[in-house]
């Protein structure tokens, strides 16, 4: 043999022996923890990608609801500027309507006003003439009841003048018979002591024409 088989031979004798059964155990434990691992790391992974899928799920709703909320802030915007709109516009015609309603309101109180004066005017005018109308009647009516007051007068005055001058006639044809009815006298007028009277009846009866 040469050198180099020798010292290879040599080396041969002195390794240690191995235990194949051993390290094949070692290999599959190796093999299975690593399994496990990678199984572990899979569903780690899993539930992270489940995860992010809900977180972006849960993002892409956000969204959908920040793009909905400004369409709705967008409509509520546009609502309030119609209404803002809508409030003037209506401010605006209310307040031409009350300025039309307050000059239609001045017009007819002049009217009114206008119309009032007039019949007062007229009433003052009818009062007037109905007032000289009962005037005139008035002193027409006086100017009658005088005449007729004058003449009842005159016929009265007539009268008592035809009793006194019959009295008169009567006392001279006896001064002892009553003034009043003509019968005997028994009593004389206290006041003249001329007037000459049956009782106190006829003297009565005789005072308006006496006194």
């Amino acid at each position: 043999f040469s050198s180099n088989e020798l010292d290879e031979r040599s080396y041969a004798t002195k390794r240690p022996s191995v235990n194949h059964r051993t390290n094949t155990t070692s290999i599959r434990d190796k093999e299975r923890a690593f399994s496990s691992y990678l199984r572990e790391y899979t569903m780690e992974l899993k539930d992270t990608e489940d995860d992010w899928k809900h977180a972006e799920n849960m993002l892409n709703y956000i969204l959908e609801m920040v793009t909905k909320s400004k369409r709705v802030l967008f409509m509520l915007q546009q609502k309030d500027i119609h209404l803002r709109r809508l409030i003037e516009s209506t401010d605006l015609e209310w307040r031409r309507r009350h300025a039309e309603l307050v000059a239609q309101t001045d017009d007819r109180i002049a009217d009114v006003r206008r119309k009032a004066e007039e019949t007062v005017l007229e009433i003052k005018r009818q009062s007037i003439i109905d007032l000289q109308k009962a005037i005139s009647q008035t002193e027409q009516k006086s100017n009658e009841t005088l005449l007729r007051e004058r003449e009842q007068y005159q016929r009265l005055k007539a009268h008592k003048f035809e009793e006194a001058y019959a009295l008169l006639n009567r006392q001279e044809d006896g001064p002892e018979h009553c003034w009043n009815c003509g019968r005997k006298a028994i009593e004389a007028c206290s006041g003249c002591n001329i007037a000459r009277y049956c009782g106190q009846y006829c003297q009565h009866r005789d005072w308006d024409l006496h006194k």
